[in-house]
């Protein structure tokens, strides 16, 4: 997946993507979230605290979530946001 596939998928911009590639940005917690539901990797894993791809079989709500079809996530992930708000 390139950066610009994870870029359309997240909203998150290419450039803020490449950034956080480098490790000169730390993503915020909704991309964050964003980029373990699109590449569908757990968050220890982005983290760098394993070298496992995923756990997600350990985090129900994640495993829930990745099962879902992408316009059901795109629901959840506007609930969320508004939940900020």
């Amino acid at each position: 997946m390139t950066q610009q596939d994870i870029s359309e998928k997240t909203g998150i911009p290419s450039t803020s993507i490449s950034h956080i590639e480098a490790g000169s940005r730390k993503p915020s917690l909704e991309n964050f979230y964003k980029l373990i539901v699109v590449l569908n990797v757990s968050g220890d894993y982005l983290l760098g605290r394993t070298d496992q791809y995923s756990d997600l079989g350990t985090d129900p709500i994640s495993k829930s979530i990745q099962g879902l079809p992408e316009s059901e996530r795109e629901i959840i992930e506007k609930f969320i946001l508004s939940l900020r708000s």
